[in-house]
């Protein structure tokens, strides 16, 4: 619609005021956008702090310590399990269903740890591809 045929429509007396300041509406959108990306700061403020926590408590305390060390046992578990399960017979599905839910279990806590150093390294291109 042309601005002279806008102008037709409007009762005798009133004309449009074009103006070059932002309207409340705008004003208030703007606000509103810049309050969230202030809160999605703050939250990546919060969880990069959770994440610094946990990769002190990983590399300098006990509990650390004693994560590596069962990761590592169940890593030997898994390499047995292997060795076991590659010389059962055909004849032994039972064991060789038993052979597979453990493996199962191994896949789900070596990608939980796999996803967690990859949560917490300073460089995520760096840790996948070291």
């Amino acid at each position: 619609m042309t601005e002279s045929a806008h102008k037709s429509q409007l009762p005798r007396g009133l004309t449009v005021k074009q103006s070059s300041e932002p309207s409340m509406f705008q004003k208030y959108v703007s606000q509103l956008k810049q309050m969230k990306e202030e809160q999605k700061k703050d939250e990546m403020t919060i969880l990069s702090m959770y994440l610094e926590l946990l990769k002190k408590t990983l590399k300098s305390t006990a509990f650390g310590s004693s994560y590596e060390t069962t990761v590592a046992v169940f890593s030997g578990l898994s390499m047995v399990q292997y060795i076991y399960t590659s010389y059962l017979d055909d004849d032994q599905d039972s064991l060789r269903d038993y052979s597979k839910r453990i493996e199962l279990a191994f896949v789900i806590l070596f990608s939980f740890d796999w996803l967690l150093y990859l949560l917490i390294s300073d460089s995520s291109f760096n840790y996948i591809f070291r």
